[in-house]
């Protein structure tokens, strides 16, 4: 039997590995079993470094197992890596060096005791691409973290007043959403509510993990437009069913690739320490044509980029934030709540009685 061959794309989690330890990083390997002279309907299970990896026959797109490799910030390959400097991982060769592999599941494969219960294959595995992909990362000292933002949803009267926390001049029912947001550290931050999200996100083996790269607005945005209700969820109280707010981003508008991607300072808002940041959200077109029944809003996390200070300051007088401040690369801040705001739909509308 000729050597096995074995679809494998080699990526990385992050552009950056954080020397420090905190943001944690792997090597990610896509494996597939492609070949069309692999016709042997049991799993292949192979064995890495005491892991096992149960790779399937199925249309080779959908059937990519996924293997981590964890680099340990105080492991042996972390310390001959240098800040400052780039490197690339790659395959040195086609074998994929595994050493036992099988036909079958992981009890056939080992035993209770974590002993081989069988010979493995004579045959290797090998890479069945010229070209599998790297893994290609600098290395930087220590990444910036944000500050711990506290996110409180509750329902609250809408109002026809003039106020500027409204997200929407509009409002379309008589209940609206009220998100505050905390700021719990002693250091102001800005945060950027829409446009392009540029912040560090991660990767599978071909493309960024689902809902991590969203330039959908923010809850927290304030401009008169159309509610930002893209980060909320309703659902059934009853079956636990999400009615609304499940569906996935569209691509957008094509972007010119020469546009200026510099967030404007309109796009910001300052959070400054201990101050509360509040919006009231109408939320008639998240429940609009819901049964009655009973509900509940949640809100799923989004990323934003964010400054220390206050960088809408610091405008280069085009109204956008300067270049210098974008080119830094850090972990998004996280708006996150674990609220789950109660409702009552009653005659096609929200029942204030509650």
């Amino acid at each position: 039997m000729n050597d096995v061959r074995i679809y494998t794309q080699i990526n990385s989690p992050y552009q950056v590995l954080d020397a420090s330890g905190q943001l944690p990083f792997s090597v990610i390997f896509g494996l597939c079993r492609q070949s069309p002279a692999d016709t042997d309907p049991r799993p292949l299970v192979l064995e890495i470094a005491g892991s096992v990896l149960d790779v399937p026959t199925e249309r080779w797109r959908d059937a990519f197992t996924v293997y981590q490799c964890h680099i340990d910030a105080n492991g042996v390959l972390a310390s001959i890596l240098e800040p400052g400097k780039k490197y690339r991982i790659r395959l040195a060769s086609e074998d994929l060096g595994v050493k036992r592999w099988a036909y079958g599941d992981r009890k056939q494969f080992i035993d209770n005791d974590w002993k081989p219960s069988h010979d493995s294959e004579a045959v290797k595995l090998v890479n069945s691409r010229p070209n599998a992909g790297n893994a290609t990362f600098t290395v930087v000292k220590r990444l910036s973290w944000p500050p711990t933002i506290e996110t409180r949803m509750l329902l609250c009267a809408s109002s026809s007043s003039s106020d500027s926390a409204l997200a929407n001049t509009k409002l379309s029912s008589s209940t609206a959403l009220e998100v505050s947001v905390i700021n719990t550290s002693s250091d102001c931050v800005t945060v950027q509510t829409r446009g392009h999200q540029r912040f560090l996100i991660p990767r599978g083996p071909f493309q960024p993990e689902p809902d991590a790269d969203d330039d959908r607005m923010r809850i927290i945005d304030a401009t008169p437009r159309k509610p930002p209700t893209s980060s909320l969820q309703v659902v059934d109280s009853t079956t636990g069913e999400v009615v609304r707010g499940n569906k996935k981003r569209g691509t957008g508008p094509l972007i010119d690739v020469n546009a200026d991607r510099r967030p404007k300072t309109e796009d910001l808002v300052t959070l400054k320490p201990g101050a509360s940041v509040v919006r009231k959200i109408d939320i008639g077109s998240l429940v609009d044509g819901l049964e009655d029944g009973q509900y509940k809003i949640r809100m799923q996390s989004r990323g934003c980029r964010w400054w220390h200070g206050e960088a809408g300051k610091e405008q280069g007088g085009d109204g956008r934030v300067p270049a210098h401040l974008c080119e830094i690369i850090v972990p998004p801040l996280m708006l996150e709540s674990q609220d789950e705001v109660e409702l009552r739909i009653r005659d096609g509308k929200i029942d204030q009685s509650m």
